[in-house]
């Protein structure tokens, strides 16, 4: 008979280990959101706990299993975190998953605190694993997990991507601190995930993507989708409904849109894209409640975008601008410097890009090489990565936090450029996103949006105004920036 300290609970513990300085936008995290939906709908008892505004984590009196979510820039922190687990109860069972744990699984397993690491896909391999766990069985045949195996390591091998994504649950928002992170804001944004896939191959997120959701796009159904829509709206008195994929799809968005305008359901939502869209698109998208689109620019050189493999032409980038400003829809332009074979007349080149597409908001980022992409491979082949990487100061939105030479350009001149494109933005689109404001506005969907929003939510009116004004005035765009974030830091030399 088992003695009661070794008996297992049937609770199973979620762990977001982030921390408030290392977002710049503040969502409820999503994949968490689907995991702990998932595994309710298979039976399981479940707790989050989300560090992004408390420390704390519940200790059982049983041993129990933890499943902690770790991306890079959080994994320092989420290892501190699994220590703490342990020193809870040192027969606690620590699960690993997510991107940082899909791309460096052994190392993982070698640190001797992580008992499991589930790679790719997590909800049908954590479902199964803590299955065979609570029952005491064999995991061998739990297809994507690596373990420990005497000195080593073992990898069960892949497991078969959900083919019907629509199978999935919608995230149960209500296990998070919903007001932490809604409280300081005057409209509340949620996200969904409509699509799981990439079919483009950019050096900096590949194939780190496709290892994990595969290259073929699975698409909820579009009932499925709206759906859900209606859900937050009502459920958790969303005002925006943020699409995180990676981009939409043109031909899947528009069922999506004509199912929205089918059902005459009254919400505004934003996402991100390719720039691919054609007008009629955009103008149906801001029929049916869009109020905004991002686009992953990266750069105004085609000898940069060729570089990085982006499959994109700047001449389309100013063409899709153009038509969102016509038609009335925020932009936000995704920019990276210190990307592969980028100098500074390439930069000079992304500066007069600026110029001519006038983004309503920007975002800049430094080019960094997370584990498990072409980018990673390639500097480490060529002897440019650290022997030793301290993955907690490795973030692409940090400024000079890490840099590691990439391009043709110096650390110098890699934060010289960031704050040229900055510069460049707030100088001469300082009274464009005034005239964003108003466009919107300017046609008969842009004012029904509006009329029925301020109808709807009286007391929002007014200070998102001021949001609107204030995101004008600093360029911050569609995500809320930390102000506490560090912008200097050393650079890391091979």
């Amino acid at each position: 008979m088992k003695s009661r300290k070794n008996i297992l609970s049937k609770t199973i513990h979620l762990v977001w280990p982030n921390d408030v300085e290392y977002v710049t936008g503040l969502f409820t995290p999503l994949g968490v959101g689907y995991l702990a939906s998932y595994l309710k709908k298979k039976g399981f008892d479940i707790i989050i706990h989300d560090m992004t505004f408390s420390k704390e984590i519940k200790a059982e009196k049983k041993r129990a299993i933890y499943g902690v979510s770790i991306t890079t820039p959080i994994a320092n922190l989420a290892m501190e975190v699994i220590k703490r687990i342990k020193k809870l109860n040192p027969e606690n069972i620590t699960i690993a998953g997510g991107p940082h744990a899909t791309c460096v699984p052994e190392d993982l397993i070698k640190s001797r605190l992580v008992d499991y690491v589930v790679v790719g896909e997590g909800e049908d391999t954590l479902s199964e694993l803590c299955s065979k766990l609570l029952g005491n069985e064999s995991v061998k045949d739990v297809k994507g997990i690596y373990y420990k195996v005497g000195k080593g390591t073992h990898f069960t091998g892949p497991r078969q991507l959900i083919e019907d994504i629509d199978t999935i649950p919608f995230p149960l928002h209500e296990l998070f601190p919903l007001e932490q992170y809604t409280k300081n804001r005057p409209i509340r944004e949620i996200g969904i995930i409509s699509s799981r896939g990439c079919p483009f191959n950019c050096e900096f997120c590949q194939p780190y993507l496709r290892n994990t959701f595969g290259m073929k796009i699975r698409y909820r159904s579009e009932k499925n989708v709206v759906d859900e829509l209606e859900y937050v709206k009502k459920k958790h008195g969303a005002h925006i409904v943020v699409f995180n994929d990676d981009m939409v799809n043109p031909v899947y968005i528009k069922k999506v849109c004509d199912e929205i305008i089918r059902r005459g359901l009254k919400i505004l939502w934003r996402c991100q894209a390719r720039a691919n869209l054609d007008k009629s698109l955009i103008r149906l998208m801001k029929r049916a409640g869009c109020i905004g689109i991002a686009f992953g620019v990266e750069s105004g050189s085609q000898k940069v975008l060729d570089a990085v493999d982006k499959r994109l032409k700047v001449e389309d980038v100013a063409k899709v601008f153009r038509y969102c400003r016509e038609i009335g829809i925020f932009t936000h332009a995704y920019l990276m410097v210190g990307n592969t074979s980028e100098n500074m007349d390439d930069v000079r080149k992304t500066l007069e890009l600026i110029r001519n597409i006038k983004p309503f908001s920007i975002g800049v980022s430094i080019a960094t090489p997370y584990p498990g992409t072409h980018l990673f491979a390639r500097l480490k082949k060529e002897g440019k990565l650290p022997e030793k990487i301290d993955w907690g100061i490795m973030h692409h939105m940090k400024n000079n936090t890490i840099y590691i030479k990439v391009s043709e350009l110096s650390r110098d001149e890699v934060i010289e450029a960031k704050n040229m494109l900055m510069e460049e933005f707030m100088r001469g689109n300082k009274n464009s996103r005034f005239r964003y404001i108003l466009s919107y506005m300017k046609d008969t969907d842009g004012m029904r949006n509006v009329f029925y929003f301020a109808i709807k939510n009286p007391g929002t009116v007014l200070s998102s105004l001021t949001t609107l004004i204030a995101i004008s005035r600093t360029g911050s765009g569609f995500k809320y920036t930390n102000p506490k974030q560090s912008f200097y830091g050393k650079e890391l030399e091979p």
